[in-house]
């Protein structure tokens, strides 16, 4: 696997996208239930243009240290590009995946700033 380069410790896209690309190939991975998370930050312009691009930038840091923090060791979290991140989630059903999805949502509320949710589809 490569080494992330986001501040959050996250892939960026381009090796986000490598890398699922690689673990969809890997032949130990077929017909192994899996799902791919996709969260964005409801509003986050607001926080930029309200607080400040400090604000939003330490409100990014806190996203991507909580998709990291709250991923098991064979997921893949990365920040895809401005306010959106994803989560590669392997071996995992879909009530695991829907229980993960609600968790990010709740963390987000709960560690970001005041009116800021998140939505994962």
């Amino acid at each position: 696997m490569g080494e992330a380069i986001d501040k959050g410790g996250l892939f960026d896209r381009d090796q986000f996208v490598e890398e699922v690309e690689e673990r969809l190939l890997d032949p130990l991975n077929r017909g192994q239930p899996g799902a791919l998370l996709l969260l964005d930050i409801d509003s986050f312009h607001l926080v930029n243009d309200s607080l400040g691009h400090e604000a939003g930038d330490r409100l990014l840091e806190t996203v991507g240290v909580t998709l990291r923090d709250e991923s098991r060791t064979e997921d893949l979290p990365a920040r895809i590009c401005a306010d959106e991140f994803a989560l590669l989630l392997q071996r995992a059903t879909p009530v695991q995946a829907m229980a993960t999805a609600e968790r990010l949502i709740a963390l987000v509320r709960e560690r970001g700033q005041p009116a800021v949710g998140a939505s994962v589809g």
